[in-house]
């Protein structure tokens, strides 16, 4: 009997340790990036059990511990202010920044907005880069660090604090990430000329525009944000073909993808744009040619752009060449963007498909314009598309890059 009643027991000690672990699936079953926000939430859950069964026992109740958020901040400046190594600056950087998510939200952003008042700062020799959802993966000092983070602990903060460092323009960093966090208050729209008045003024400051950081071209966003003509001559303006230098190059092409992104987003601007013919329309032949490569002939009104485009006998052989080897563009830029979301791409057989409609839209243009420049231009292009599955080659607008510069 004894034997008996030790057996039922272990069975039941067994039963119970199972138990545990079925019942506990939330742990074990995380994936690995998962885990460190389980084991947060089980700290947490472990320590109010613990107060809860204090305060039975006692008659003091154990407070939870108190995250001090300015000292973590002094803390991370001092470690900075001392360290020389990529790896160890990412390492203080992840610390502080989850130490401030951690804290209370009120307290977290009141220690960042006293640090930010008192001009403090500390390099960290990392480069200003862009990560997923606009979140910077690379802060060059403590104070762009935490201005990246404020928005998270106080947007309203965040946005006060975005205008001051703009109207201070004491660096392009700074400049930028106040720009993307002026944007993101931008809940209704009414901030929007706002955004492009302090773009403007980012693109007008010399020592800036002489010498432009990554902070300065990743800036461009906010005007493909904002997708109207204003932002598109504010980005035009920089536009310069008459130099070769370095800084040059980088606003122009900077300023010619965000162009390129604002037609792919927005087709009723392209044809504005051509009706209206500004200036820059009218001095780049390249940039106008990729601008107009966006077309979709599917669409009436984009198709009637088309043609007027095609049969202007005043357009260069070498536009209306570079034009054919371009059309139907569906190239995207593939990168994580300061303000916007990534741009919608279609697969490969979603891009076959639109080129097969594209081919049924030139055949019928060329039939009902058997000839001239238009229907020269367009037997190019419908060559080059029916070409390429005799090949077996993919079709340059399957092949989803960065679009093509203008030459």
């Amino acid at each position: 009997m004894a034997k008996r009643s030790m057996a039922l027991l272990l069975v039941a000690g067994a039963l119970a340790f199972a138990a545990f672990y079925i019942l506990r699936p939330s742990e074990y079953a995380q994936p690995a990036a998962d885990r460190s926000s389980v084991a947060v939430a089980a700290h947490g859950a472990h320590t109010q059990a613990a107060q809860e069964t204090a305060a039975i026992t006692s008659d003091a109740a154990i407070p939870p511990p108190r995250i001090d958020a300015a000292a973590s901040i002094a803390d991370a400046l001092l470690a900075l202010q001392k360290n020389h190594g990529g790896d160890e600056v990412r390492a203080i950087l992840a610390r502080l920044r989850d130490t401030l998510h951690a804290a209370a939200p009120e307290a977290a952003a009141q220690a960042v907005l006293d640090f930010l008042a008192r001009g403090a700062d500390a390099a960290t020799g990392l480069a200003f880069a862009v990560g997923p959802d606009g979140v910077l993966a690379g802060s060059p000092s403590l104070r762009v660090m935490l201005m990246d983070l404020l928005p998270a602990l106080d947007p309203d903060a965040a946005r006060e604090v975005a205008r001051q460092a703009m109207d201070q323009r004491s660096s392009a960093d700074e400049y930028a990430i106040s720009l993307r966090n002026l944007a993101w208050n931008n809940f209704e729209g009414d901030l929007r000329a706002e955004m492009v008045s302090r773009f403007s003024t980012m693109l007008n400051e010399p020592a800036w525009r002489a010498k432009p950081s990554a902070a300065f071209l990743e800036a461009f966003d906010v005007a493909v944000e904002v997708g109207d003509r204003a932002a598109m001559s504010t980005v035009a303006s920089v536009l310069d073909t008459t130099r070769e230098d370095a800084a040059t190059k980088a606003l122009n092409h900077a300023a010619f993808i965000a162009l390129d992104r604002m037609v792919a987003r927005a087709p009723a601007l392209l044809i504005e744009l051509y009706a209206d013919n500004p200036p820059f329309m009218r001095t780049n032949p390249d940039l106008r040619a990729s601008l107009m490569s966006r077309l979709d002939i599917t669409d009436a009104q984009q198709r009637a752009t088309f043609t007027t485009y095609l049969q202007d006998t005043t357009l260069a052989p070498s536009e209306r060449s570079y034009f054919a080897e371009l059309f139907p563009n569906g190239n995207y830029v593939y990168t994580h963007h300061l303000v916007t979301a990534a741009d919608t791409t279609p697969s490969i057989s979603a891009r076959r498909s639109m080129d097969a409609e594209v081919e049924t839209a030139l055949d019928t243009l060329q039939s009902e314009n058997p000839t001239g420049p238009l229907a020269a231009t367009v037997e190019r292009i419908r060559q080059r598309l029916v070409s390429y599955p005799q090949s077996g080659a993919p079709a340059v607008s399957d092949v989803p890059v960065q679009p093509a510069a203008p030459r």
